[in-house]
């Protein structure tokens, strides 16, 4: 990947609370266990807002390759009675799971658009290797959109927007992925209970500064 400039890598850090967890037989099991018993199976759809229909087609369809495979024409039931039309359409990802968008023309302001902190949201769709990040890092930059690439060592990320803002992520896993979600899962409750308590203390510092 020495042709691709720009490149953030920061693998380090994700490993770095799980140095000496050794992963046994009955942890796979467990896994396996409460993955099987979960009757959530997987997300069918993420419903988001757009500004124009047609704009958000191109972008998903044309330069992302995401199928367009439903469109509805509905009125809006909580309008009053004043027959206010709007599209709903879905994009189809290779797992069956759908981004469906809703274009309505009275429901949304230009301030529920434009660039938010990727802190706050985004949606990261999984392609099988590199090779194809980087096949969508070209499509991308050829359609003049800005892509930032991160290679996180467990997972390797291309970053973007679409037209409104959104925030979208490519990203593969490498042959380290797996060993790095496992030996996670096994200590996930220590260290996420380690920061509820660190953030009690930030909030309290917070309210003091106020």
């Amino acid at each position: 990947m020495a042709e691709h400039q720009n490149i953030v890598r920061d693998q380090d850090p994700l490993w770095r609370p799980l140095a000496g967890v050794a992963v046994e037989e009955e942890d796979r099991l467990r896994a396996f266990e409460a993955r099987v018993r979960n009757p959530l199976r997987h997300v069918d759809h993420i419903g988001l807002g757009c500004r124009d229909a047609e704009t958000t087609r191109h972008f998903y369809e044309d330069i992302l390759g995401m199928p367009l495979v439903l469109a509805t024409v509905l009125n809006d039931p909580y309008a009053g009675g004043n027959n206010q039309e709007y599209c709903h359409f879905f994009f189809e990802v290779g797992n069956g799971t759908f981004l469906a968008f809703f274009d309505h023309p009275r429901a949304f302001t230009q301030d529920d658009f434009g660039a938010r902190s990727a802190f706050l949201h985004h949606i990261a769709i999984e392609v099988a290797d590199d090779a194809i990040v980087q096949e969508f890092r070209r499509r991308l930059e050829e359609a003049g959109v800005a892509t930032r690439y991160t290679d996180h060592g467990v997972y390797h990320s291309l970053y973007f927007a679409d037209p409104d803002g959104l925030n979208l992520e490519i990203t593969c896993k490498p042959a380290s992925n797996a060993e790095f979600v496992e030996k996670s899962r096994k200590v996930v409750r220590e260290i996420f209970n380690g920061w509820v308590a660190k953030r009690s203390c930030y909030r309290r510092l917070s309210q003091d500064e106020a």
